[in-house]
């Protein structure tokens, strides 16, 4: 960065900024290959510094080896343009490690998040050694029929559909927070990912929380269409099943042969996206070439 400077102060065309991230560094540093700031937000504010009064320059961000644990998405604008974001083994991640496990009575694995109880972290994903693992389900193989078409409810209509009847054995009501429950409910071609708002029990009539969004044919819930019930705590039995209590903030996971405590790293997504690039165009200010090479981007919800 220094010989940017130089060749200005000269009246010379400069090189690009060159900036430095590592896991190891510090934000206060001054981003340098010697002294590496610590995260991207940084290293992209330093970059803004530099450009705001030498407007123009284009600039190179190294992003060192290891992973960099994201609190929000990573945003970048117009601003930002004419910067390449080069990686070395590094990983953008929406993920925090899981730690604190115990055996239960039955050799699962237990420990209680307290952001998950206190209602500030939700995730319906989980990751074990890289893997992705899956929330127990009924039934546990092949799928459940839709017992009977039931018109949408008053408050849904114009705006999809939300109810549908089931066989009397399929749903109960007094599973476990039945509200975390989801119903994934097969259309023509795609499917919905329903929570479970309320089941009248003698009708046999499940009414979903919000209505699909689409009042069309494709978007309906005909007799004989499939769907499954995910994240029930009572289907949990299965080796490589987890389920967490939004509640109790207690997630449970059950390993698989050969998986223990030790030899295992638990992952959970954090946030819902890892980056934003935002334009203004009634400003006609746009995003552009805007480059990122060698950079993984793993877990987000």
């Amino acid at each position: 960065m220094l010989l940017a400077l130089a060749a200005l102060i000269l009246g010379q065309r400069p090189p690009s900024l060159n900036f430095y991230v590592s896991p190891a560094g510090a934000d206060a540093a001054d981003g340098s290959r010697r002294h590496p700031v610590r995260t991207l937000e940084r290293a992209r504010d330093r970059v803004r510094e530099v450009r705001a009064s030498h407007p123009g320059m284009e600039a190179t961000v190294f992003v060192g080896r290891g992973t960099y644990e994201l609190e929000q998405p990573f945003r970048l604008g117009p601003e930002d343009s004419n910067t390449e974001y080069v990686g070395d083994h590094a990983t953008i991640s929406g993920g925090r490690v899981i730690s604190g496990f115990h055996l239960d009575s039955q050799g699962w694995w237990t420990v209680t998040l307290p952001e998950v109880k206190a209602g500030t972290w939700r995730f319906s994903q989980l990751f074990v050694n890289g893997q992705r693992r899956y929330r127990p389900r009924f039934p546990k193989v092949g799928y459940y029929n839709i017992a009977a078409e039931v018109p949408p409810s008053d408050a849904a209509k114009g705006h999809g559909f939300d109810r549908f009847g089931f066989r009397s054995t399929d749903i109960d009501r007094n599973w476990h927070n039945l509200e975390d429950v989801e119903l994934l409910c097969f259309h023509i071609w795609d499917m919905s990912r329903m929570q479970i708002g309320s089941i009248d029990p003698r009708a046999h009539v499940v009414t979903t929380a919000a209505p699909t969004g689409y009042d069309a044919g494709w978007a309906n819930f005909p007799k004989g269409n499939r769907y499954i019930a995910e994240n029930v705590r009572e289907a949990l039995y299965e080796p490589g099943e987890w389920y967490v209590d939004n509640k109790s903030g207690e997630l449970t996971y059950i390993p698989l042969l050969g998986e223990t405590i030790e030899n295992t790293t638990v992952v959970a997504p954090k946030i819902d996206r890892l980056l934003e690039i935002e334009g203004d165009t009634a400003q006609h200010r746009y995003v552009e070439h805007l480059t990122f090479r060698n950079l993984s981007f793993e877990y987000t919800n």
